[in-house]
């Protein structure tokens, strides 16, 4: 299986962006969710790569080999620059948890670089849950 990693430069900060799988296959996207870095794929790519996939990924600002500025910055710019990089047109795409939230709005903002996607237990963007719950004491004064 072949591999290759690289270090991108954007605006404010640098990108790790790892590909595996050969140039002419299929390209898919796959975004970490905010507690781990792209490592968290590594036991799914072989079968990715096996399957026909060219996989793409990347550890967003802040995470793994990736750092950022204390700047506002774009999430979806940096996908963008990330399949630029690469020479992927259009891709598949599947995120996990702020990862999905990554890729449901990169996919807003420019549709026609996404053929699929893969939404695993994530958010949306600009969405704040107003959720109620009773005080703590009525919950330790409850009859379970």
């Amino acid at each position: 299986m072949s591999q290759s990693e690289a270090f991108l430069d954007v605006p404010a900060g640098r990108l790790r962006v790892v590909v595996d799988g050969e140039d002419a296959a299929t390209p898919l996207l796959l975004i970490h969710s905010a507690v781990v870095d792209l490592r968290s794929w590594d036991e799914m790519v072989p079968y990715l790569v096996d399957a026909g996939y060219r996989v793409i990924r990347f550890d967003v600002r802040g995470f793994g080999g990736s750092t950022t500025d204390d700047v506002e910055f774009s999430n979806g710019d940096d996908v963008r620059a990330v399949l630029d990089s690469v020479g992927a047109r259009q891709v598949a795409v599947a995120g996990n948890s702020r990862g999905a939230m990554i890729a449901l709005d990169a996919i807003l903002e420019t549709p026609e670089r996404f053929v699929a996607y893969a939404w695993i237990g994530g958010g949306i963007g600009g969405y704040e849950a107003h959720v109620t719950a009773p005080p703590a004491e009525d919950a330790l004064d409850a009859d379970w």
